[in-house]
């Protein structure tokens, strides 16, 4: 995870806080299903909807697009899905404070759902001259997620300003003859109390053939009785030789993806700081590979899902990923 920033100039801080303005058309929700447990992120872009379904703690994950009729505030959701596993139609509406609630019709049937929204995304942008930067980043209204605050806000708002005050600075020289820009995108990849998997994605231009593409992640934790950043070490049990075993199973998901730099064996194994923009989901652990680190611009990002299944015997029992683990009360529903 990147460490937090220093403080830095007072007065883009504030230019850059004026100019903010919260993005009411996409919010994240936890609620239920049924008796199910989810978690929902909701775009609503004119009529348009784009949705995404997570489980809160089974490896489901899906997506859905739909409509929103702007009369009524009824959101209509369809999630069109393969196999056997969840299908159907989310017909709801906005309540107050932040209430999406309504039916799901899936093969016949009619199950009521609620969800509460426990993040909105927020953009804040900075423009002088040729320099823009813009921020889209999560921030958690629900009181159980609140503290995540503390780190999600200052660690996102801080690298727009460090792009900001590095641009100043090379204007001044005379370093900027066309558009400087930075665009720093955070997306929620599950968000529960205690614990919190986050994708940033940071898109900049300084002149040359293409942008840069680089990601981080935020990955927090519930340690003790503070919220606190973990790393990939902390998900596996020491002395268990997990690097190697990580880097092992990431190659051969790369080889199959085709990577070119796996495939003519100028990479035979993936390093530990190649590791460390990881988010985790009931579905497992990801990995985000940038251009240019297993393969040429050309071949753009690669993405390596490992289940848990593959990492059995090396996952710390007591490490952050304990707290995907469903209820106690629906083991035992299972279990009966």
């Amino acid at each position: 995870m990147r460490g937090r920033r220093p403080a830095v100039r007072t007065m883009v801080a504030a230019a850059l806080f004026l100019s903010g303005s919260a993005l009411a058309d996409t919010g994240y929700y936890r609620g239920t299903i049924g008796d199910e447990p989810w978690q929902l992120e909701l775009t609503i872009d004119g009529n348009a909807v784009i949705g995404r379904l997570v489980h809160d703690w089974l490896p489901l994950s899906y997506d859905a697009g739909g409509s929103f009729e702007e009369n009524d505030g009824r959101v209509v959701a369809r999630f069109g899905l393969t196999g056997d596993e969840l299908s159907g139609t989310l017909i709801g509406d906005h309540g107050e404070a932040g209430t999406f609630e309504g039916t799901m019709l899936s093969q016949g049937t009619v199950t009521p759902f609620s969800f509460e929204q426990v993040a909105q995304y927020v953009d804040y942008k900075f423009e002088q001259g040729n320099i823009e930067a813009t921020s889209t980043y999560p921030f958690f209204v629900s009181p159980r997620l609140h503290e995540m605050n503390d780190f999600v806000q200052p660690d996102l708002m801080a690298a727009q300003i460090e792009f900001v005050q590095s641009a100043q600075d090379a204007d001044l020289t005379g370093d900027v003859r066309s558009e400087w820009w930075s665009d720093s995108r955070a997306r929620i990849e599950y968000a529960a109390p205690g614990l919190l998997s986050a994708l940033v994605t940071v898109s900049s231009y300084t002149g040359g053939a293409h942008p840069s593409l680089q990601y981080w992640s935020y990955n927090l934790a519930l340690t003790g009785t503070r919220v606190r950043p973990f790393d990939l070490a902390d998900l596996f049990v020491a002395g268990s030789d997990w690097e190697r075993q990580l880097s092992d199973l990431i190659i051969a998901d790369l080889k199959q993806q085709g990577a070119a730099w796996v495939l003519d064996g100028s990479i035979s194994s993936v390093s530990g700081p190649a590791m460390q923009v990881f988010v985790i989901s009931p579905a497992g652990l990801q990995f985000i590979l940038p251009p240019y680190e297993v393969g040429p611009w050309v071949e753009g990002t690669y993405t390596v899902l490992l289940g848990f299944d593959e990492l059995e015997g090396l996952i710390d029992p007591d490490g952050p990923l304990r707290l995907l683990t469903p209820p106690q009360a629906s083991l035992d529903t299972e279990a009966d």
